[in-house]
């Protein structure tokens, strides 16, 4: 799945793309899953524009 929307703590949304991969080896996982979370920064902000907006009064 790509780009899945989740609600942190505190109410925030946070994009994350989330892969399931089979297990073959070492043979004690074999027929597990694995399932991968990884972040995803939006395209539009940059850390420096967030800084800004968070110290802009």
């Amino acid at each position: 799945m790509q780009d899945l929307q989740v609600q942190l703590p505190g109410g925030a949304m946070q994009s994350v793309d989330i892969t399931v991969q089979a297990l073959r080896e070492p043979n004690t996982l074999r027929g597990m899953k694995m399932i991968v979370f990884r972040d995803i920064t939006p395209a539009h902000a940059s850390p420096a524009s967030k800084n800004k907006s968070k110290t802009a009064t």
